[in-house]
């Protein structure tokens, strides 16, 4: 891992948003697998969450919007860094 990306960064590269196109230019200069913890995995599900409670996007794509996020862990673009959470919260 070589980058970490704040959740609102990785949010808008999952849904069309007036700063995704910068957030994907700043996220493709950095060779994956970027760091995605489990507060920046809660912090984006939440934020996609709101979205739908807003009406901005639907139940169906915000399934279809997970899936991807999921499938991209899956594929390597995101790490989950190993760390006790215990360590963390101390």
């Amino acid at each position: 891992m070589t980058a970490y990306a704040d959740s609102g960064v990785i949010a808008k590269l999952y849904v069309p948003e007036p700063n995704s196109p910068e957030a994907a230019r700043l996220v493709s200069s950095y060779a994956p697998p970027l760091a995605l913890t489990h507060l920046q995995a809660l912090e984006v599900r939440n934020a996609l969450r709101l979205k739908v409670f807003r009406g901005e996007m639907t139940r169906a794509q915000l399934g279809r919007t997970l899936s991807r996020l999921a499938e991209d862990v899956r594929r390597g673009r995101w790490q989950l860094p190993r760390y006790a959470l215990s360590d963390v919260y101390r």
